[in-house]
C-alpha cells in the first residue's frame, strides 16, 4: 500500500510487481504544498467555524462544507496520483468532508455520477497551470445539487 511522505512524494514498500520505471515514476508524483496547504487551512478555518460533527447551522456554513468537498475532490482529481481510481478516491474524500461536519454522504462512489456536468466539473478542476489550483466552482454547485436532489 502505497503512502504519502510529509514531503508529499508517494512511498512504495518493496513488490516483485512493479518495474524500475514504474517505481521510478510513482516517486516523482508530488502533492504540491500548495495543494495540501489549501485543503489543510480550509479544514482548518472550517473547524474553527464548525466543529467537526456538527451540522451547518445555515447556508453559509453548509456552502463552505461544499466547497471543501469540492476542493478536496477537484485537487485529487488535479493531482492525479494513481494509474487507475482517482476518481473513486477523489469521491471519498467529497463524502469524507460531508460526514465530518455532519452532511449524509452524497456522492456515490461507483459508477461515477453521470452527465456531461460532472465531466464538465472534472474539466476545469484539472488545469494545470503551474501553482494553479483548478476551478471547482462546476464541481461545487454539482456537489450541492446531488446533496439536493441526490444521485
Amino acid at each position: 500500500m502505497e503512502s504519502i511522505s510529509n514531503s508529499g512524494t508517494v512511498v512504495l514498500p518493496p513488490s516483485p510487481h512493479l518495474t524500475t520505471s514504474a517505481r521510478r515514476w510513482a516517486r516523482s508524483i508530488q502533492i504540491s504544498r500548495h495543494t495540501r496547504g489549501a485543503i489543510r487551512s480550509a479544514v482548518g478555518k472550517l473547524d474553527k467555524q464548525m466543529p467537526s460533527g456538527q451540522k451547518p447551522a445555515d447556508e453559509n456554513e453548509l456552502f463552505a462544507v461544499i466547497e471543501l468537498a469540492a476542493l478536496a475532490h477537484g485537487e485529487w482529481v488535479r493531482i492525479h496520483p494513481f494509474a487507475h481510481g482517482n476518481g473513486r478516491v477523489a469521491r471519498i474524500w467529497a463524502n469524507w468532508v460531508a460526514i465530518r461536519y455532519g452532511l449524509p454522504p452524497f456522492i456515490r462512489i461507483k459508477p461515477r455520477p453521470a452527465g456531461l456536468l460532472y465531466q464538465q466539473a472534472a474539466h476545469e478542476g484539472m488545469d494545470r497551470a503551474p501553482g494553479h489550483r483548478g476551478d471547482h466552482t462546476t464541481t461545487t454547485k454539482l456537489f450541492l445539487d446531488l446533496l439536493v436532489n441526490g444521485p
